[in-house]
């Protein structure tokens, strides 16, 4: 049960694209969602594309003793910098990437 901030890389190359034009600054900056989705939630998304169910697994020897349950990033300072995100849901890139394969 880990959640992780997903970007579609649309989304990614749009932000780097338009931080080039920002005046350059001595800053960093978090190009991400802003959102955790649990990877349970991108299985059963994966499922509900794919149409079909899937089995898994946790093989323990590669699990972390120490994982970070969830993770996200703060995009605020880059909203800031370069305005809203154009956002791609989930969903929609995980149907992209499926139609691709």
């Amino acid at each position: 049960q880990v959640a992780r901030d997903f970007s579609d890389v649309r989304t990614v190359v749009d932000a780097y694209a338009r931080l080039l034009q920002v005046p350059a600054a001595a800053t960093v900056y978090n190009v991400c969602s802003g959102h955790a989705t649990y990877l349970s939630e991108v299985l059963q998304m994966m499922e509900e594309i794919a149409g079909y169910r899937v089995t898994v697994r946790q093989v323990k020897r590669y699990s972390r003793r120490n994982e970070v349950e969830r993770l996200r990033g703060s995009n605020s300072r880059l909203v800031e910098a370069i305005g809203p995100l154009r956002e791609t849901a989930l969903q929609e890139t995980l149907r992209w990437m499926y139609a691709a394969a």
